[in-house]
Parts: C-alpha cells; sequence; structure tokens
C-alpha cells in the first residue's frame, strides 16, 4: 500500500492483510478472485480496516500484482474506514493518483 518512493529508501513497508475466508465480507473489504497475475491460490478479501507496517526483511517474496481497477477499490474502501482520507484529497484534489 506504500508507494515506490517510501519502499525504495525505507527498511519499512506498509501492507494490507489479505484473507481467504471470504464468507466474513464487510464494507471495507475488497474481493480477490484468485489468477495467474495476482499469484492467489483461492479467491480472498483485503482486510483495509488493518492496514500493517512490516520490516521489508519479514517479506519472503513478490506474489502478484494487483490491478489498477482493484486498487481503486482498495482506496475507496480505505476512504471509508479512514474518512480523513477522503477530506485531504477534497481539500487537494492533486494528490490522487487515480484520476
Amino acid at each position: 500500500m506504500s508507494n515506490d518512493a517510501y519502499n525504495k529508501f525505507s527498511s519499512m513497508v506498509n501492507a494490507l492483510p489479505i484473507s481467504s475466508r471470504v464468507n466474513k465480507q464487510s464494507p471495507v473489504h475488497v474481493l480477490l478472485k484468485a489468477d495467474g497475475n495476482n499469484g492467489l491460490k483461492e479467491d480472498s478479501i483485503v482486510l483495509t480496516e488493518s492496514g500493517w507496517n512490516l520490516n521489508k526483511f519479514q517479506l519472503d517474496e513478490k506474489l502478484g500484482n494487483i490491478d489498477m481497477l482493484t486498487q481503486k477499490k482498495i482506496a475507496e474502501c480505505m476512504m471509508i474506514q479512514f474518512p480523513m482520507i477522503k477530506r485531504a484529497l477534497l481539500l487537494h484534489p492533486d494528490m490522487c493518483v487515480f484520476s
């Protein structure tokens, strides 16, 4: 979830957990269908309410990519969970990378 510049210069990354328990969805969860691009073996959900700050050394390997439409859905869910993000974007629309 963190930007490339932060990821390049920091020993930490911001990430969102993913769960295969798709039966426990909420308005701030985003469904990820398993496919060859995202590297998932089964359908899963992104838990946007539970961001983590991880040391890069805790990560083993990159599993896959999430398409831009799904990234936009994740950002929208984060604005529901964290309304201050939406307020900041309303005040500074140039900060939005999805427009």
